[in-house]
């Protein structure tokens, strides 16, 4: 038992030396941001000065939760240090004392809530690309590969339920942008943002096709239906995107009645880009203007994207599954796939 727990406690203490590896540039940066900050003309450019005081903030957040996390592992190191060193747990865990006993279930449970923010703490460190920190914007599309599997399959229903599952498992607002429905048996598409740090970077590796397969069919067949995932880094203001408004058509179709009822209806907006032909559109109930807003940002993130030549990339792996996986599932790959992006 207690040897068991020191190898746990050993993975943890690997994955803070890494996430330590970033620790002096995060100082540096930190000492310059507090220099800058306080400089008197800070706030003459606004969006500048609100910027560096979230980055500053970012940055000690960071550095504090890598002290708190280490004092706490080495708390339990110690523990088991001691305990293994007075051979109070040499055996099963039931020849223990009461007292021993449970010592060691109060390290284990320590242990198990240290792993989740760790971890946490590790991928971050990995995600040094400057996109790694945006908000992510991630586009769903059906592929038929089979003439019915669509029919029996809703990959895009799929995969956006389990996005959404996972971001609110991780407490990260989200903005479905749009549904595009293909009559009655699912999605076409699905647009959706995750408005929270490093969103980008967790949820790059996503990008890709995803096969699901259905078991059930009436001749018994399989059934395999997949869709398309991109994922692209949202635009911010600082960004360099020339968009002109004469250069946008600003499309509002009326839309019918979301409900029986007809008190809540969606408003629809539809931007296009006449010098490129990019469009992006946002659909939900609420006022026009956050809907324009969803769109705008939605257009903008695509002419960044389309400027660096990343719009159309390559898709990345295959995946196939018969239904996409839970959420701390999910999270387990997403940190895998880091993992591996950043080792190569």
């Amino acid at each position: 038992m207690i040897a068991d727990l020191a190898r746990r406690a050993a993975d943890l203490g690997a994955a803070l030396d890494v996430a330590a590896s970033t620790l002096d540039d995060l100082r540096r940066e930190r000492a310059g941001l507090t220099t800058a900050t306080a400089a008197p003309d800070l706030w003459v450019d606004r969006r500048r000065a609100r910027g560096m005081l979230t980055r500053l903030a970012r940055v000690d957040e960071r550095i504090g939760r890598y002290t708190e996390l280490r004092r706490r592992l080495d708390d339990v190191t110690a523990l088991l240090e001691l305990v293994a060193a007075e051979r109070m747990d040499d055996g099963p865990a039931d020849r223990a004392d009461d007292k021993t006993a449970a010592l060691v279930a109060d390290l284990a449970a320590d242990l198990a809530a240290l792993a989740g923010p760790v971890n946490d703490l590790e991928i971050l460190s990995l995600l040094t690309d400057p996109d790694d920190e945006r908000h992510a914007l991630v586009e769903i599309e059906a592929v038929d590969l089979d003439p019915d599997g669509l029919d029996f399959v809703d990959p895009v229903g799929a995969l956006l339920a389990a996005y959404l599952d996972w971001a609110a498992w991780r407490g990260h607002p989200t903005e479905v942008h749009r549904r595009r429905f293909r009559g009655w048996s699912g999605l076409r598409s699905a647009v959706l943002t995750v408005a929270a740090p490093y969103a980008y970077g967790r949820l790059a590796a996503e990008t890709g096709t995803h096969r699901l397969t259905a078991t059930y069919s009436p001749d018994g067949l399989p059934r395999t239906a997949a869709a398309v995932v991109r994922v692209l880094p949202v635009a911010v203001p600082g960004d360099h995107v020339d968009v002109r408004d004469r250069d946008v058509r600003v499309d509002q179709p009326r839309l019918s009645a979301t409900d029986c009822s007809g008190r809540y209806r969606d408003t629809m907006v539809i931007l296009t880009h006449l010098p490129t032909g990019i469009r992006a559109s946002s659909q939900h109930p609420g006022p026009g203007w956050t809907v324009a807003r969803s769109a705008w940002r939605e257009l903008r993130t695509r002419l960044l994207a389309a400027g660096r030549g990343t719009d159309d990339r390559p898709s990345g792996e295959v995946r196939a599954y018969e239904e996409p996986p839970g959420a701390e599932a999910l999270e387990r790959l997403l940190r895998e796939a880091v993992r591996r992006r950043v080792t190569g």
